[in-house]
């Protein structure tokens, strides 16, 4: 017989239940930056919180009444005391340094085999062996199985480890689909340019935009601060934690064959697209947009707020009028975006290749038409 709850009791429990699952998931993975960043660091995370863990655990040994420690411990202590005249203040900061120092040195043992795994995982990612997408969802799994698996940890104990052999199906799966995948051609590249320094109204646009065309394509720009949280992937996370930023860098003209040759062009395994970016300096980022615009088929260029002292856009628009082989160039506009000089910088562009758009308010009509713009013109 099955017995009725009243509603409030039934929606308690199930708070209770599964309420802390949900609140870190969404915590970790709602957000931007939080998304790119936290599924990559759990496995980290998890290795340092169990070896800090078990230095804590061999601190309790080795207290145990039948130990020498403990009574070599306990002189030390005595005899401190009476050094400092029994200052319990500082007696129990020694006592915190001792707890700190447990929990720190198994970490520092484990950081060295912790960093060799990042470097595998940062090198199985930029062989596309694994995804964001793929390590979003083990990682919303794997939340969940382990707080199943810590609640019933005291009655299975190890055996709780069974409850984990979901996660392994799901690496099964995206194999078997990448085997089962068929190559249908070059997709077409879409190269994103825009006015910088506007990074609320460039990150509607991605989030609007930009972030529908890698579903079946690729997607080229010059990396920036105003994308970072949107662009943001395993391998700037990894090349960051080793130290490695700076060789993201284009310092020379020399390296940028080199860049692009590294581009990430094939699909994941669940058939999303890269977005693949380039970090310049001054004296090397127009060079490297020669070299992004050889590669595209069309260009979304935000030219929102652009005025004449904007010598960078007016340049790139010179650039992408005398390119031979781009098909259609999406360029949006604003009520501040100064028209003349826009025009005069795109001089000599052929007929049809721009296509002008007043993006002044970016609604679900405008992201049709830019969409549809860009994939009409775009080749096969």
């Amino acid at each position: 017989m099955i017995e009725t709850r009243p509603a409030g009791e039934t929606i308690l429990f199930l708070a209770l239940e599964i309420g802390p699952t949900i609140l870190l998931v969404a915590l970790l993975c709602m957000g931007n930056a939080t998304r790119a960043i936290a599924p990559w660091l759990l496995l980290p995370l998890f290795v340092l919180i169990w070896a800090a863990t078990t230095g804590l655990d061999l601190l309790a040994l080795m207290v145990r009444p039948d130990w020498l420690f403990f009574d070599a411990l306990a002189a030390w202590l005595n005899a401190l005391d009476r050094m400092l005249r029994y200052n319990a203040l500082v007696e129990n900061a020694l006592l915190i340094l001792v707890l700190l120092l447990f929990m720190a040195l198994p970490c520092v043992l484990a950081w060295w085999p912790l960093k060799w795994v990042v470097r595998k995982l940062a090198a199985a990612y930029s062989r596309q062996w694994l995804s964001e997408v793929l390590v979003l969802f083990t990682a919303v799994w794997g939340i969940s199985l382990l707080d199943k698996g810590i609640n019933w940890g005291n009655n299975l104990g190890l055996g709780v480890a069974v409850m984990l052999l979901p996660l392994f199906c799901i690496p099964l799966v995206m194999v078997l689909v990448r085997c089962s995948s068929r190559a249908v051609g070059r997709p077409p590249t879409l190269l994103v340019l825009r006015v910088f320094q506007r990074d609320r109204a460039v990150r509607a646009l991605f989030d609007t935009v930009i972030e529908r065309w890698p579903l079946s394509c690729n997607t080229l720009l010059i990396a920036g601060t105003d994308l970072l949280d949107r662009t943001l992937d395993a391998d700037d996370i990894f090349t960051f934690l080793d130290g490695r930023l700076a060789e993201r860098f284009i310092l020379t003209v020399d390296q940028i064959p080199a860049r692009v040759a590294s581009f990430e062009l094939e699909p994941d395994a669940e058939g999303r697209y890269r977005v693949n970016e380039c970090y310049c300096h001054d004296s090397t980022w127009r060079d490297t947009l020669g070299a992004l615009v050889a590669r595209s088929d069309v260009v979304l260029m935000d030219l929102r707020s652009f005025q004449r002292r904007n010598e960078g856009c007016s340049f790139e628009l010179g650039e992408l009028a005398r390119a031979s082989q781009l098909t259609r160039v999406v360029v949006l506009t604003d009520a501040r975006t100064d028209h003349a000089a826009a025009r005069e910088a795109a001089a000599g562009a052929p007929t049809n290749r721009l296509l002008w758009l007043d993006a002044t308010h970016v609604d679900r009509a405008l992201r049709r038409e830019v969409l549809n713009a860009l994939f009409v013109a775009a080749p096969r």
